[in-house]
């Protein structure tokens, strides 16, 4: 390691909560207070995430897109399952044997 460098260093809960405590920040869109936890600062830290802006409910109205993507994605998931199929490649609801 060169002279001066600072090892990386994975924040824990244990080296977090002697530092920093739960916040109370206020939303951007809608004006509530909401909580951000030690446990949310230590994940953000750990990311490299900035601290957040808006309130879940507000985060969530903010990306309608997402529920519906995951919407299609389970709904083309479950029309690309496999059937069943016999030995021969015949369908198992098939009398053709």
């Amino acid at each position: 390691m060169a002279t001066g460098a600072q090892p990386s260093r994975v924040l824990t809960m244990t080296t977090m909560t002697e530092k920093v405590h739960d916040q109370t920040l206020t939303c951007m869109d809608c004006g509530h207070e909401f909580r951000w936890t030690v446990g949310e600062q230590v994940f953000f830290a750990n990311h490299t995430l900035i601290r957040p802006k808006r309130c879940g409910p507000c985060r969530r109205a903010k990306r309608p897109w997402f529920e519906i993507a995951e919407q299609q994605s389970a709904e083309q998931a479950a029309d690309e399952r496999p059937t069943r199929r016999g030995s021969r490649g015949i369908g198992w609801d098939d009398d053709t044997t």
